[in-house]
């Protein structure tokens, strides 16, 4: 089973909180935990990480939908390139023809 985690740490009014999410088969959970009010070193994180793992307060996974679309983002830029070129066209060929008229 492969299981993807990230950890977020971020100063929340007077505490250093970290929130774990980890992606797995069966969904999407969270997990969050207070460090004090220094920051933590990579020392106190990796202590949290190999000693309080198991005994994190995960949320119900819950099934999340991966789009496909961020996939694509060489694909969309291309696609708006090419309809920007076109708005672009039309805009200079409605240019030549209201000179043309003598407008």
């Amino acid at each position: 089973m492969v299981i993807h985690s990230k950890l977020t740490v971020f100063f929340d009014q007077a505490f250093y909180r970290g929130v774990f999410e980890q992606w797995t088969p069966t969904g999407y959970q969270v997990a969050r935990v207070t460090f004090g009010t220094q920051p933590p070193s990579a020392p106190q994180l990796q202590q949290v990480i190999w000693q309080r793992w198991p005994t994190l307060q995960w949320t119900a996974p819950t099934r999340v939908v991966v789009s496909e679309t961020h996939h694509r983002v060489k694909q969309r830029q291309r696609q708006a390139r090419v309809q920007h070129a076109a708005v672009v066209r039309q805009k200079q060929q409605a240019k030549r023809l209201a000179k043309r008229r003598g407008h």
